[in-house]
């Protein structure tokens, strides 16, 4: 797989990610919800490993260096809002 690939990979992973925070809370207003929410928020944890994997991928084919620190400030970005929304 080439930079451009995992690059396009680590995007989807992004969007995906953002999607489950949606659906999230959304989901969250409702105490009804619990067990779903129980449910987005482990596909959530995943979805956060595969975009570090697809990260670390990016990374490690990455030419640019300003680039890789803009792929490492996005993740660190991603990392923080995990932990604040946890």
């Amino acid at each position: 797989m080439d930079f451009v690939d995992n690059k396009r990979k680590r995007s989807t992973q992004k969007a995906l990610m953002t999607k489950l925070y949606n659906e999230l809370e959304k989901n969250m207003m409702s105490r009804d919800n619990i067990d779903h929410v129980k449910v987005l928020y482990q596909k959530l944890c995943e979805r956060l490993e595969q975009f570090k994997n697809a990260l670390l991928q990016c990374l490690e084919l990455c030419s640019v260096p300003d680039f890789a620190e803009n792929l490492e400030l996005t993740y660190g970005n991603c990392l923080q809002n995990f932990v604040e929304f946890r």
